[in-house]
């Protein structure tokens, strides 16, 4: 009796942890960060350089796992498209503009980190940085 009880419970507890991965948040809104992005050229021997940079993801749209919307930044001139992929670990997207790679890992409701790349054919990039979205 016992072991069916306990089965039961592995069970009920299981269903519980698959049901809270079902449920995904709302990413949709304008997250906004500032970010220390080094830029450095593809020769070797390249010196790499700081540049101080404000961007915008404005996420406008979302079906289950799947986000897309613009991205911008107060360094490149207009938006670009996003899309992003929310994994089913229930903390991290993953995804890509037409000139990075990004993810971002969930903080709180309001809060991600952020980071992007890119091995492009100009220069490359990398930076982290924090996103709130407005409220």
């Amino acid at each position: 009796m016992m072991r069916a009880i306990l089965a039961g419970m592995l069970f009920l507890g299981a269903a519980g942890v698959a049901a809270a991965q079902d449920q995904v948040p709302d990413f949709t809104g304008t997250w906004t960060g500032e970010f220390d992005v080094i830029v450095m050229g593809r020769d070797a021997g390249s010196a790499g350089k700081i540049e101080k940079a404000t961007v915008t993801y404005d996420l406008a749209n979302q079906e289950g796992r799947a986000i897309w919307g613009d991205v911008s930044s107060d360094k490149t001139s207009g938006k670009r498209p996003v899309v992003l992929a929310f994994s089913m670990n229930n903390g991290t997207l993953l995804g890509s503009d037409t000139e990075a790679f990004h993810r971002m890992t969930v903080i709180s409701p309001n809060r991600m980190e952020a980071c992007f790349g890119d091995n492009g054919s100009g220069s490359i990039f990398a930076s982290c940085g924090i996103l709130q979205r407005a409220q």
